[in-house]
């Protein structure tokens, strides 16, 4: 339930609340993986729990850089200011689906899947990570 909130909320972020009465966001046309090719900037945070049962807050910058096929490179600074673990991770990522209203996929070559949306403007990226047990964490991500 909770997630569902988090994902309606930055659907809201991104495409507004609409007008003339209705809250549908609008077709974003030209919402390809080919036009996410580019360099973006994005920052996100939550929730990690490590072992021993410990629950700690992440929060993480980087850098992603895809080419026309959706596949690319993320530079990426981790740190856990209640943990005291600070990590800098080179991954392989992949834009694996966007449809024309913007939703998505983007994979990490370590496993990870998490849903996106594109914005209209096709400027903006927000995404949660749904696929990685004990990780709840939230970001956006800005085209440079």
């Amino acid at each position: 339930m909770r997630l569902s909130r988090v994902l309606l909320l930055c659907a809201l972020l991104v495409y507004g609340c609409g007008g003339g009465g209705s809250s549908a966001p609008q077709a974003a046309s030209g919402v390809t993986v080919q036009a996410l090719a580019g360099t973006w900037s994005y920052a996100g945070s939550g929730t990690e729990l490590v072992s021993g049962g410990v629950l700690c807050g992440v929060s993480f910058t980087g850098t992603i850089v895809l080419n026309s096929s959706g596949t690319g490179t993320l530079a990426q600074s981790n740190h856990s200011s209640n943990c005291s673990v600070t990590a800098s991770t080179n991954d392989t990522i992949t834009a694996t689906s966007v449809n024309a209203n913007g939703t998505g996929t983007i994979s990490l070559a370590s496993g990870e899947v998490d849903t996106i949306q594109v914005s209209i403007d096709l400027n903006t990226i927000v995404w949660a990570d749904l696929s990685t047990s004990g990780f709840a964490v939230t970001g956006s991500a800005l085209r440079l």
